[in-house]
């Protein structure tokens, strides 16, 4: 009786396994800055807000002095190291196109930085990551580029958004033709099971991967 709900439930989309913390997206880019004295030195800061350079809102969620030997180094960023994590994670999940911001800053002071909207940051079909529950960011240092024609410092790293995905409830359409689908999924349960050479895998299989 036990398999025979187990069938019904995978039919219906309700067995949902392996729902553990999962990449919903990944963003590759660099930040740098001009400094003559001081090589190699950049203060790379990843922000989130629609305000970091015109005085609005705006919350940082990466701030590191990068030098050439954190290239392959990989920064993680969660609850248990931010204060502000669950504030980050509600701007990466409120559904409202906020700006992602990148900035390198020199110790001399000169820098620069860029912003763009999440979708197209991490190359989302969505307006932002809504619906899923952010647990951890994670930032790769990549690479290192020392350019003397400017005395520039370049850092090139990839972001990374790990998290929970969402559960996806069906339209009443879909439902009915799960519904419809389960019916014919117990049938051939049914006739699998009434099978002296039917093993119980069978079934598990199609709910969970076997351990």
């Amino acid at each position: 009786m036990k398999r025979l709900i187990c069938f019904a439930v995978c039919i219906l989309g309700l067995c949902l396994p392996g729902r553990s913390e999962i990449t919903l997206g990944q963003w590759s880019t660099s930040a740098g800055a001009t400094d003559q004295v001081s090589r190699g030195t950049v203060i790379v800061t990843l922000s989130i807000g629609n305000g970091c350079y015109f005085g609005g809102a705006c919350t940082d969620f990466f701030s590191q002095t990068l030098t050439p030997s954190n290239v392959g180094t990989t920064f993680d960023i969660n609850a248990s190291n931010l204060t502000a994590f669950s504030t980050v994670a509600a701007l990466l999940t409120n559904n409202q196109p906020d700006y992602v911001w990148v900035n390198g800053t020199a110790l001399n002071g000169s820098g620069g930085g860029n912003g763009d909207y999440e979708a197209k940051r991490f190359g989302l079909s969505t307006t932002d990551f809504s619906g899923n529950t952010i647990q951890d960011i994670t930032v790769l240092v990549t690479g290192y580029q020392d350019i003397p024609a400017n005395q520039y410092n370049l850092y090139s790293f990839t972001v990374t958004v790990e998290g929970t995905p969402g559960v996806v409830t069906p339209e009443p359409s879909t439902a009915g033709l799960l519904l419809a689908a389960a019916g014919v999924g117990l049938v051939s349960y049914r006739r699998l099971f009434t099978r002296p050479s039917a093993h119980p895998s069978e079934c598990v299989a199609v709910c969970w991967p076997a351990k």
